[in-house]
C-alpha cells in the first residue's frame, strides 16, 4: 500500500503526464519492493488518477482494502480518488 502510494506520488514529482500504471506492470522484488515496467506512455497519454491500478484492485478485491488504508494515510489523495 505505501509503495503503490509512493510510487504514485514519484511519477507526478517526475511530471509524467499518465499517474496510473497496469497492476500486470508492477513487479514486486525478492526484496518485496515495487518496480514499475513499461513507461511506454507515461509522457505521451494523460490519466491524472490511477484508474487502471484501481481497476486491478477491484478485479482482486482488495480495492475497498486499499480504500481504507488510503484515507488514513493520505486523506487528500482518499478524497481525490475514492469515487474512481
Amino acid at each position: 500500500m505505501r509503495q503503490i502510494l509512493f510510487v504514485l506520488k514519484e511519477m507526478k514529482r517526475l511530471k509524467f503526464t499518465r499517474l496510473d500504471a497496469d497492476l500486470r506492470h508492477i513487479i514486486v522484488t525478492k526484496e518485496d519492493e515495487l518496480k514499475v515496467i513499461d513507461h511506454y506512455s507515461s509522457f505521451t497519454r494523460i490519466r491524472n488518477k490511477p484508474e487502471l491500478i484501481f481497476k486491478g484492485l477491484k478485479k482482486l478485491g482488495l480495492l475497498p482494502m486499499f480504500l481504507e488504508e488510503l484515507k488514513e494515510m493520505d486523506p487528500e489523495s482518499y478524497i481525490e480518488w475514492k469515487n474512481l
